[in-house]
């Protein structure tokens, strides 16, 4: 896999210069195979622009080298493949294959801080955020690579600019003022980098209303480099020519940056905020760093229905209804636009007080569930238009609809293997280990010669405690037939050492047939 699809992040894996798709979901990601995936990769790198990138490398080395290499071809103790420094296409593949990679770690962090906040047990806990820390260093490194490799990528700079962002205000909310200091001149590297490349970029105007967001918020206004002082002084002189609308902060520091007296600047006037929101400094500065990381998605995707409603959302919330009505009226032109969609933007035309177009989008959406229900009525057999009714229907919250819909259609005579597939994987998202089950055994009655079928549907049983020894005939059968392929096929996945690491299979591995059993 080149470009992951949001479904597939609890399969993935590192595997060199793409990801790996699993057929089981992958419970971690284990240092081995980071470590795996770094000593590939500076290897690689070492190729193309010489392998050069450390953890301690910082933004700002990797932005100067950049300009330096890629816009003025200064090429004096580069080590990589002069070749690659003319090779746009080249540049833009490999950052986006080493940022796929970075985005599965992402993945895996937002987890990782989910569980985090849901952890009761203390031990438990601190062993959650030491898996989260060294895999947040593995995020940055690969994010550091894959802006060398093309520092005008627009979805790493996306990235790399909301975990300074995170970073920075963790660590001024932890009282380390300095290192809070150091990210916020990591995003000026980063904005100025960018701006070489693509000075008409409209993400430059939201990443430059993040920084500015993150200074004020933190008052860390005393600003040393004299790269970035000069940046400042120039974006202070062009907002404070703005007439009424001047921000009397922005003047304070302005005239304080003119004075050079910024470190022992302290402001008294209070920056612009919405009235009315009802939402404490540090919620407004939360929603404010969820604002940034949107724009910066929808800039890079403007068709992303997703990423759109989550941005409209979030203008709601500010009270700035014009900007989200601005965007859902865009949505809505896309022809393409889902069924579930178009009731959720009705919900939300309904919010913004447009009354006609909620009604509008509900009758749409209404008449194409109607024609959808109709067409799989007539053709049962048709199971992609029934997999796409029972989403839509568990979109709707209607998970028992979308249940019975699917039922009825893997009973069709005509299912083939990958419609059982599909079948178990919107039972699994849903949680309906009944169904689930009852697919993966109809996937053993299609395809009994395959290993992987009898190994999906032993997890499933497995899963329930009280039923190990169940789960042990049908995984014996997965194990046997899986031996038999090996026999002839060494390279062909060992089931045997995947059983090992899996923690569904904790019950069975005590059984005294189990470990009987001769891999």
């Amino acid at each position: 896999v080149s470009y992951p699809l949001e479904w597939m992040y609890p399969h993935l894996t590192p595997y060199g210069i793409i990801l790996k798709l699993n057929r089981e979901e992958v419970p971690e990601i284990t240092d081995e195979m980071m470590h795996k995936d770094r000593r590939f990769w500076a290897k690689y790198q070492s190729r193309l622009t010489g392998d050069w990138i450390t953890d301690e490398t910082s933004i700002r080395e990797i932005g100067l080298w950049a300009v330096k290499t890629y816009k003025r071809w200064e090429l004096d103790g580069y080590t990589g493949d002069r070749a690659f420094v003319r090779d746009e296409a080249a540049q833009k593949a490999f950052s986006k294959l080493r940022g796929s990679i970075a985005d599965m770690y992402r993945w895996r962090i937002a987890n990782y801080k989910l569980a985090i906040t849901q952890e009761q047990d203390s031990a438990k806990r601190a062993k959650l955020m030491l898996k989260e820390k060294r895999m947040t260093r593995e995020y940055l490194f690969a994010l550091k690579q894959s802006w060398a490799f093309s520092p005008y990528n627009p979805e790493v700079l996306m990235h790399l600019a909301q975990q300074m962002l995170m970073m920075g205000n963790e660590q001024f909310q932890q009282g380390d003022k300095k290192a809070a200091a150091a990210r916020r001149d990591d995003l000026f590297y980063l904005i100025h980098t960018f701006q070489q490349f693509d000075p008409e970029s409209t993400m430059n105007r939201s990443l430059i209303q993040g920084l500015l967001q993150f200074i004020t918020a933190t008052k860390l206004f005393d600003i040393q480099d004299a790269l970035f002082r000069q940046f400042i002084l120039d974006l202070l002189e062009e907002l404070n020519s703005g007439g009424d609308d001047v921000n009397p902060l922005m003047l304070e520091w302005y005239n304080a940056l003119k004075r050079g007296e910024t470190a022992s600047f302290t402001p008294t006037a209070t920056p612009k905020q919405s009235g009315g929101l009802g939402l404490s400094s540090q919620e407004i500065q939360q929603i404010q760093q969820q604002l940034l990381a949107l724009q910066q998605r929808h800039t890079a995707n403007p068709s992303d229905p997703q990423v759109t409603l989550e941005l409209a959302t979030i203008y709601l919330r500010l009270k700035q209804d014009d900007a989200a009505l601005k965007l859902i009226d865009a949505l809505v032109k896309q022809p393409t636009l889902d069924i579930g969609t178009r009731f959720t933007v009705a919900s939300v035309y309904r919010s913004l007080g447009q009354a006609a177009k909620a009604d509008e989008q509900n009758r749409l959406a209404g008449d194409a569930l109607k024609k959808l229900e109709t067409d799989v009525t007539a053709k049962p057999g048709d199971f992609d238009q029934a997999l796409r009714l029972a989403s839509t229907h568990v979109l709707m919250g209607q998970n028992q609809k979308g249940v019975d819909v699917l039922i009825k259609s893997i009973a069709q005579p005509e299912v083939n293997m990958t419609n059982l597939l599909l079948a178990a994987e919107f039972f699994n998202r849903i949680g309906d280990s009944k169904n689930l089950e009852a697919a993966l055994v109809k996937l053993t009655e299609k395809v009994p010669d395959s290993p992987e079928g009898w190994f999906d549907l032993a997890g499933v049983q497995a899963s329930n405690g009280s039923r190990a020894q169940e789960a042990w005939v049908t995984l014996a059968k997965a194990l046997a037939l899986d031996k038999q392929r090996r026999a002839t096929n060494a390279t062909a996945d060992n089931l045997y050492e995947r059983v090992q690491g899996d923690p569904r299979f904790t019950d069975v591995r005590r059984l005294p047939e189990f470990k009987a059993w001769q891999p």
